[in-house]
């Protein structure tokens, strides 16, 4: 089970990003499309206020071999639902190696509207240690990227002065276990180092930890959980999130056969 969502939150140390469920990344079959449809709420444990109801709808598509496609639209509201925000995003992504035991996928990410930032860029790379082919056991996978994105800088009184480009370093090492057929056990964590103009000064941070149950439901439909935990530092305080999410993948159409010619 190696469904788009990890790909689309594989960086998320410093902004939301769509399906955030902990996986690794595959390419689908040319003419494959899959969609998904993920919901959940972020900064449980924090005041009420804090808390962000969020929401992903993705749509993949399988371009050529080893290259594909993802739209997606993901939403966060307030915890009373007074203000939504929606952030659309497209990608690639690819799979140059792959075999038995070693997987490297390669992506790239735009993000526009966000929040804070106008428009977000994220070349990324994952690199997948499978114990047995077809993930039948278990195994290990890395995922590194570097997040380009604006940044509005301000004075001292809060009022902002000039623009400027951020860049984030950004590492999620995950493990899976494959429980059963058709049943995966995932663990992931995140870090990620901001230059410094992004937050007037170098800050490294450990962004939370993510355990994820995936099961197969029927032959093309998939169930994506995640519980996760952000890691407070500082004077911050535990923040717990927890998210579903559906994933059903239609294969390509298949060609119709040449008819046959009439023996003369």
């Amino acid at each position: 089970m190696k469904p788009l969502t990890a790909l689309l939150c594989a960086l998320v140390a410093s902004a939301a990003s769509a399906a955030r469920a902990a996986d690794t990344t595959e390419t689908w079959e040319p003419g494959a499309a899959d969609v998904e449809v993920h919901v959940g709420v972020e900064a449980l444990g924090l005041d009420r206020e804090a808390r962000t109801p969020w929401s992903d709808f993705v749509v993949g598509f399988g371009v050529v071999e080893r290259l594909s496609l993802w739209l997606a639209v993901s939403a966060t509201a307030d915890a009373g639902f007074d203000t939504v925000h929606a952030t659309p995003a497209l990608g690639l992504f690819s799979t140059p190696l792959e075999s038995d035991h070693v997987d490297l996928d390669l992506g790239i990410d735009l993000q526009v509207g966000d929040e804070e930032d106008h428009l977000r860029a994220t070349p990324m790379v994952e690199l997948n240690l499978d114990l047995d082919p077809e993930r039948s056991s278990a195994g290990l996978y890395a995922r590194a990227g570097v997040a380009l994105h604006g940044v509005e800088l301000r004075d001292p009184h809060g009022t902002p002065h000039e623009r400027s480009t951020g860049v984030a370093l950004e590492w999620s090492p995950g493990l899976y276990v494959a429980a059963a057929p058709g049943h995966e056990l995932l663990a992931e964590c995140d870090f990620g180092y901001h230059a410094e103009s992004a937050h007037d000064g170098h800050r490294f941070e450990v962004g939370g930890v993510a355990l994820g149950y995936n099961a197969t439901l029927v032959d093309a439909v998939e169930l994506v959980s995640e519980l996760s935990a952000d890691v407070p530092q500082a004077d911050e305080r535990w923040a717990f999130g927890v998210g579903v999410g559906f994933i059903a993948t239609l294969a390509p159409a298949e060609a119709p056969a040449q008819a046959r010619r009439a023996p003369p």
